[in-house]
């Protein structure tokens, strides 16, 4: 990130930053287990390529198309082989879901309202800490996840930050 508001953005969401693995892991594991799962089920109709990355066609695991494992009777079967992923397939789910996980949910509290030695970016005034004349007044700044719609917490928040900054322009 620049110094300039025309700068290109460098924003880390730090999804897949774990140095074990464990959430790229854990992501294909659901993904892996899904798949078991709603191709044992009784509507099972076939795959649709959209939710699924790229395999090789040579793979055990590419899409089956509208092929239905045979024997299922609406109910997990043992009867079922799970599908056999080789290291290059481990590698494809890898890159795919690098490329289409996101955040889904409306992202709040990446610049905390706290202490700083409590990894807090913002002070009780709003003030960003290290810096001068600068505030943060959205829900960047909420310290943990709302209980309610978020939009309620940024009117909130809002309805706060013009009663401070009027406060400390003296305006009232």
């Amino acid at each position: 990130m620049g110094s300039l508001t025309g700068d290109a953005l460098d924003f880390e969401t730090g999804l897949f930053t774990d140095p074990l693995g464990l959430n790229i892991d854990m992501q294909k594991w659901l993904y892996k287990k899904q798949c078991e799962i709603v191709r044992r089920m009784s509507l099972f109709r076939g795959e649709l390529p959209l939710g699924h990355p790229q395999f090789s066609p040579e793979s055990k695991a590419a899409l089956s198309g509208t092929e239905k494992p045979e024997g299922l009777n609406g109910l997990l079967s043992a009867d079922v082989p799970d599908i056999e992923y080789s290291a290059e397939d481990e590698a494809v789910l890898e890159t795919w879901l690098c490329e289409i996980v996101g955040l889904s949910w409306h992202p709040l509290g990446s610049c905390k309202m706290a202490r700083r030695e409590k990894m807090g970016v913002v002070d009780a005034s709003s003030s960003v800490y290290g810096t001068e004349r600068l505030k943060l007044m959205d829900l960047s700044i909420v310290p943990g996840a709302a209980s309610g719609n978020t939009m309620n917490t940024a009117c909130v928040i809002g309805e706060k930050a013009v009663d401070m900054v009027l406060h400390e322009l003296g305006v009232v």
